[in-house]
């Protein structure tokens, strides 16, 4: 992050970043956005601030299965007009795929009206279908909700579930934990193989890393840091409560219930209930999941570098806002 006084300049309303430009950066409030095209507006105004769902907006009510395959397909079009190596192909169509599934948690699912099957998580919704308040058993309110956060910290638990020991994870710190330096957690039953699973059991631990910043990133308000937000802090937290506070509305220990995903060729499987652990959030190295959040994206950013990596992320973001624009009908 960067900090320069907002008197040299260097920054145009309009364009962004404009080193030529001399003029004072003033700040941009929401009502002075330029006139834009629906869905041009709809993407700039879901920047400006945390609890905005115009991008979950569709014609129809579509599952978080069916969105994530037409957002996979939209990430292999544009990387096959790209060029891009099979590896990060690979990576950018995986965290497509998956990059809404943490919206099968409550809080997301809290926002939708009427959707036509009770038992289904869905995605997207079509526009007056959606309520102002993230709730949690109907009365716990999660203010500045982050449905990506959740998708990342499932994709950890999953993988934990499958492949505990996996390089991503504990396997370079087992003596740590065999000499009880870094607190040991029971797994939970390990998830039954799929090809889903095996896919990220064979993932290499820098591809891992990629996918889950991919998705934990692909709406742009969490990056290379989890961090609390005031929402978070205002949290009413009772004295005896453990759980603690929230982090982006997310709090440990939430359960994401069971979710359909589509698999690379079309069919779908279950992912079971997940529990939810904030542990990548904790600096140094967790007894869960191995290496903290913040020194996954340090080394990420070593490897790919600042630009090559919002490359990839806009790969993502433009997929996932392709596939949100969609007017297909999911089949019955």
């Amino acid at each position: 992050m960067l900090l320069a006084p907002t008197s040299i300049g260097g920054y145009d309303t309009s364009y962004g970043f404009s080193p030529e430009s001399k003029k004072r950066v003033e700040p941009v409030a929401e009502e002075a956005l330029p006139d834009l095209t629906a869905e041009a507006e709809a993407a700039a105004r879901a920047d400006f601030g945390e609890e905005i769902e115009a991008l979950s907006e569709s014609a129809g009510y579509k599952s978080i299965a069916f969105h994530g395959q037409e957002a996979a397909a939209e990430a292999a079009e544009l990387t096959m007009a790209l060029e891009l190596p099979d590896a990060l192909c690979s990576a950018v169509h995986l965290a497509a795929r998956l990059h809404d599934i943490g919206k099968a948690h409550e809080g997301f699912q809290s926002l939708i009206k009427g959707p036509p099957l009770s038992d289904e998580a869905y995605a997207k919704a079509p526009k007056g279908q959606w309520k102002r308040k993230y709730l949690v058993d109907g009365t716990e309110e999660r203010k500045g909700f982050r449905h990506e956060l959740a998708s990342t910290l499932a994709l950890f638990e999953i993988l934990r579930r499958t492949a505990p020991k996996h390089a991503a994870l504990l396997g370079p710190h087992a003596a740590l934990v065999e000499a009880g330096l870094v607190e040991s957690h029971a797994v939970d039953e390990i998830i039954e193989s799929s090809p889903l699973t095996e896919q990220l059991a064979n993932l290499t631990a820098e591809d891992f890393d990629l996918v889950t910043y991919l998705i934990c990133a692909h709406h742009g308000k969490v990056r290379a840091s989890l961090q609390a937000t005031p929402h978070d802090q205002n949290f009413p937290l009772e004295e005896d409560d453990a759980r603690g506070l929230p982090l982006r509305g997310v709090r440990e220990g939430d359960v994401l219930p069971a979710v359909r995903v589509s698999l690379a060729d079309g069919t779908q499987v279950v992912l079971p209930p997940l529990t939810l652990h904030l542990d990548p959030a904790v600096l140094g190295v967790s007894g869960r999941y191995g290496r903290s959040w913040r020194d996954r994206t340090e080394q990420l950013l070593d490897r790919h570098g600042p630009h090559r990596l919002a490359f990839y992320e806009m790969i993502v973001r433009v997929a996932d806002v392709r596939a949100s624009m969609r007017t297909t009908e999911e089949p019955t």
